[in-house]
């Protein structure tokens, strides 16, 4: 379904002349993760206001999106398995955070935060075999990564010292379950 509205959309910009033919498949592809990404996005907000949670899923956008965007990592083989998962990791950070913010100590949340750093400083990006990256475009995703899981680090233990320890747990098991991403074996594709 995704893939036939992404060639739909295609084809509709290529007979109005507004792109080129050559340009199709990189149309295809990027209509492919634009409409993905808006399907998972709206399953989160759908799932938060069915658990009375927005502000969850909103953080948990912030804090994910960004990271596995610019940091690589495993992905699912198709893009139902990828929003069904994006669900189930929303879901399982949303309850669990409901369940323990209240017991976590704040040098925990500290703790877990550096390992994240840890692992984003030393595996950033992740490449995917099928989709090499040039040096350049290494760079520029690492430093995003870096300067966001820096961000999101400042930001929860500020939240901590403003005494929000749920927002601060929230935030750092969203950046968590972005961040263990980095660590799953990839292979390549034979597709």
């Amino acid at each position: 379904m995704i893939e036939k509205a992404a060639i739909i959309l295609t084809n509709k910009l290529s007979r109005n002349n507004i792109i080129e033919n050559e340009a199709r498949d990189i149309y295809i592809y990027g209509f492919n993760l634009t409409i993905s990404t808006i399907m998972n996005s709206v399953l989160i907000l759908s799932l938060a206001f069915l658990y009375r949670r927005p502000l969850d899923a909103m953080i948990y956008i912030l804090c994910t999106h960004p990271l596995r965007t610019n940091g690589g990592g495993w992905h699912a083989q198709t893009h139902w398995l990828c929003i069904t998962l994006g669900a189930i990791s929303f879901t399982i950070v949303s309850w669990a955070c409901f369940w323990i913010w209240a017991s976590i100590p704040w040098f925990v949340l500290f703790a877990v935060q550096i390992i994240s750093l840890g692992i984003i400083w030393i595996r950033v990006p992740v490449e995917h075999p099928n989709n090499p990256l040039e040096d350049d475009a290494k760079r520029v995703m690492r430093l995003k990564c870096i300067v966001y899981g820096g961000v999101i680090m400042a930001t929860s233990m500020v939240l901590i010292v403003m005494g929000q320890q749920h927002a601060s747990v929230l935030i750092t098991l969203s950046a968590t379950s972005a961040v263990g991403t980095f660590l799953i074996p990839i292979e390549r594709s034979t597709r």
